[in-house]
């Protein structure tokens, strides 16, 4: 009974309580056509940093001050899929889906007035931006022959190529394929994975689709959406009170590459470096990615792929390491991570989730 049936419970946190998201799915394998059912939650941070002059108050004397906005939009997706697989072998199989979704989007805005030499916070108010309803059915060709070690995929291939059409008031057609291949050279596994998913279609660009990132925890690491100020910005005079580093993380399309290098230190004997003990992987890594749309294009000229203060849809990339942790119920990544065009050194992180 177990083997034919199965449920599963997935969980991504990043930042806040709001910012929890995860997966309950069930999934029946009685017969050779496999169906699943699965609810999700899904949360999307973006934001927007503006900066501007005007005149405050101060012990009763009108000062000039220097107002600075950010907002952060977000975005909480829930889902309902009824799908079936049907296998053509043991590493290759079809699937359908229908999902329907519920959006909601929600924009907290806080202000600081910089004015005779002290700030002024004002208290972060929420600002809802209503409610949005929607369908889409997908098909798919699926390969997996992925050997899992304790924390991730040690050997072997997978990839997936998806089309999808959403039906209602924001129709719009999406592409998925995601190519994943990984070398075991005993200890250490060389991973390498190749990621586009994008929108396409008159609606692909609607603003109440919520925008791809590649902020997100298991893209390009180091680059969460939050935490921008003006001082990270470069002004874009064609855009006033745009950040260009924090907008072109954004977009209805994406394409990522990322490389790691996978070293189990503890867990399986026989594949970790140090047989027995909690399950460790420690994996330097190097992403890179772009996002656009589909009246905002890609900039990939060599000359700009490694400078920070650059206008435009540049790719971003970051280099870091991560440590893999299998705690039986679930696997936590913490990584560190150096992104070249953001401030800073670089930034700590986590994920629930094994590696890609």
């Amino acid at each position: 009974l177990l083997a034919r049936r199965r449920l599963a419970l997935g969980v991504q946190a990043q930042g806040q309580v709001e910012d929890v998201g995860g997966q309950l799915l069930y999934v029946n394998t009685a017969t050779r056509w496999t169906w699943f059912a699965a609810l999700g939650r899904t949360p999307v941070r973006s934001g927007l940093v503006q900066q501007g002059e005007g005149t405050a108050v101060v012990g009763g004397v009108p000062t000039r001050a220097v107002v600075q906005e950010q907002a952060v939009l977000r975005t909480v997706i829930h889902t309902a899929t009824l799908g079936a697989q049907y296998p053509f072998s043991r590493t290759l199989r079809a699937e359908l889906s229908l999902t329907g979704t519920h959006q909601r989007r929600t924009a907290e805005v806080e202000r600081t007035i910089l004015a005779g030499g002290r700030a002024f916070r004002d208290r972060a108010r929420d600002v809802p931006l209503g409610t949005f309803q929607y369908a889409t059915a997908a098909s798919a060709l699926v390969r997996d022959d992925a050997v899992f070690g304790a924390t991730s995929p040690i050997r072997g291939t997978r990839w997936r190529l998806e089309a999808g059409q959403t039906l209602g008031e924001l129709a719009h057609a999406t592409l998925l394929a995601d190519v994943r291949r990984y070398l075991h050279l005993r200890p250490v596994t060389l991973a390498v994975r190749g990621f586009h998913f994008g929108r396409y279609g008159a609606n692909a660009d609607a603003g109440p689709l919520a925008p791809l990132s590649l902020g997100d925890g298991v893209l390009v690491r180091g680059y969460r959406a939050d935490g921008f100020t003006p001082a990270d910005c470069t002004p874009d005079p064609t855009r006033p009170g745009v950040c260009p580093e924090q907008a072109r993380l954004f977009g209805s399309r994406v394409a990522v590459a990322s490389v790691e290098l996978r070293l189990p230190l503890s867990g399986m004997r026989g594949v970790s470096l140090f047989g027995g003990g909690v399950p460790l992987e420690l994996a330097p890594f190097a992403d890179a990615g772009v996002a656009w749309t589909g009246r905002d294009g890609p900039v990939l000229a060599a000359d700009r792929l490694l400078a920070r203060e650059s206008l435009g849809r540049v790719p971003v990339v970051s280099a870091g390491v991560a440590a893999r942790l299998n705690l039986r119920a679930f696997v936590v990544e913490l990584f560190w991570a150096r992104p070249f065009q953001r401030a800073g050194d670089g930034m700590f992180g986590f994920n629930i989730a094994p590696g890609w």
